[in-house]
């Protein structure tokens, strides 16, 4: 059986490979994992996608894993600078010599599953990024997506998807900036996203 890492590795190629889902640079995936500390006790880690990797080439070494013990606490926080967010987010790194972890780290952290993939899917973007926009999106999937309004990434936009969360829906459409979808395992998460963005294909397709 693949590791972890090794199955987040498989996924990103998948997803780097189709030049409708990412370009250079873009999209974020993370898996909840279990590792060993300084000290030799197991905790709860999250392996993430470096900042800036490319999802196409990345390598085991760019996904550095973040305590979620550390993390677990900033679902309180009402606020937090970008400045902040990445100063505090180095210190949850598991590996102080790591490589940044992604900007969305904290979207990642706060879903209570354990594989997360986000991309910027043309087909999404071409559905949302339109006036009406909200009629649209319904009109494609009908209520089996939760939609959250646009925000740029960072601590409150985590907090928005958080707190929109529904295991029972399909993904969640981010206007403006791509889909999520989870699942049990990486491929699990990634099999979804495609079969949402299949629909919106089709339902583009309908509309050329």
């Amino acid at each position: 059986m693949k590791s972890p890492v090794e199955q987040l590795v498989e996924q990103s190629r998948l997803v780097g490979a189709d030049e409708s889902l990412v370009l250079w640079g873009g999209g974020n995936n993370s898996v909840k994992t279990s590792a060993s500390d300084l000290l030799g006790r197991t905790i709860e880690v999250m392996l993430i996608k470096s900042s800036g990797s490319d999802m196409k080439s990345i390598v085991p070494k760019q996904f550095p894993a973040v305590r979620l013990d550390y993390i677990a606490p900033l679902r309180d926080r009402q606020e937090m600078s970008d400045e902040e967010m990445v100063d505090y987010l180095a210190r949850c790194l598991l590996d102080p010599g790591g490589p940044r972890p992604s900007i969305e780290t904290l979207l990642h952290a706060f879903l209570p599953v354990p594989a997360v993939l986000h991309t910027h899917a043309d087909a999404i973007l071409a559905i949302t990024n339109t006036r009406g926009r909200e009629k649209t999106v319904r009109e494609c999937f009908g209520h089996a997506m939760i939609t959250v309004p646009y925000r740029r990434p960072g601590f409150r936009l985590s907090r928005d998807v958080a707190e929109a969360f529904d295991a029972k829906k399909s993904g969640i459409v981010l206007m403006n900036h791509g889909l999520l979808t989870w699942g049990a395992t990486p491929m699990e998460a990634y099999e979804r996203h495609m079969e949402v963005v299949t629909r919106a294909e089709t339902f583009v397709w309908g509309r050329g």
